[in-house]
């Protein structure tokens, strides 16, 4: 079935290689203040390996913002080459729309009645092809590892469904409950990364085989 996955939080190699060869469509570096940080040198260094060893070819590489100036996020993707940057912080749609690159918006939700209050015009507002939902906590932006409740993320996906939007889930996805979430929701994409981990910025590749072992059965609709 139709379905991306995406692997966040990588900061080396190693798990980069792996998230790839397993299925992975999309990696994420984290450029914003996190235990999985990198810097746009680093990311660099991994994303040109990928080219050469011939693993990127049809996949993408994302950037993770959270409230950085535009010539920063520039100067990242510049130094990193990254292909698309995930803005993951307080910014304005009227901000976001204009960025110079491509970008999609993450947004924080606590229950259903936020996707008015973040998704200007039904999501139209925002203008990208892509709008990601992660469980808001209070004191972080992100990598909580908590879970958006299913009814809350259900209602996310069908409010979302007018726009023509992709609609991608983000938050405490693991193998213990990815296949559960593909068939009650049926995100678009699906975002994985501290579910995904041994310990923070290293992934397990026990975990890592299971959750993708997971995905590959939804994907064939065994």
């Amino acid at each position: 079935m139709d379905l991306d996955v995406k692997v966040c939080g990588i900061t080396n190699y190693e798990d980069a290689r792996l998230a790839l060869e397993l299925g992975a469509d999309m990696l994420g570096f984290i450029f914003a203040h996190s235990p999985r940080q990198v810097t746009a040198e680093t990311a660099g260094e991994i994303i040109r390996q990928l080219q050469q060893d011939g693993l990127l070819s049809d996949r993408k590489t994302v950037g993770v913002f959270v409230n950085t100036g535009v010539n920063e996020m520039v100067s990242v993707i510049d130094r990193s080459g990254i292909d698309v940057v995930q803005i993951h912080g307080d910014e304005e749609a009227a901000v976001c729309n204009s960025l110079p690159f491509i970008w999609y918006r993450a947004l924080r939700v606590a229950q259903p009645e936020d996707f008015d209050k973040y998704c200007p015009r039904g999501g139209a507002g925002w203008d990208c092809s892509v709008l990601m939902f992660e469980a808001a906590v209070k004191g972080v932006y992100g990598g909580s590892g908590v879970l958006i409740r299913r009814d809350t993320a259900v209602y996310l996906k069908n409010q979302l469904a007018a726009s023509g939007k992709k609609f991608m889930l983000a938050g405490g996805i693991n193998a213990d409950n990815v296949l559960e979430i593909l068939e009650i929701v049926k995100p678009d994409i699906i975002d994985a990364s501290s579910g995904l981990e041994e310990k923070p910025g290293k992934k397990s590749v026990k975990k890592m085989k299971a959750f993708f072992e997971k995905v590959r059965a939804f994907r064939e609709g065994i």
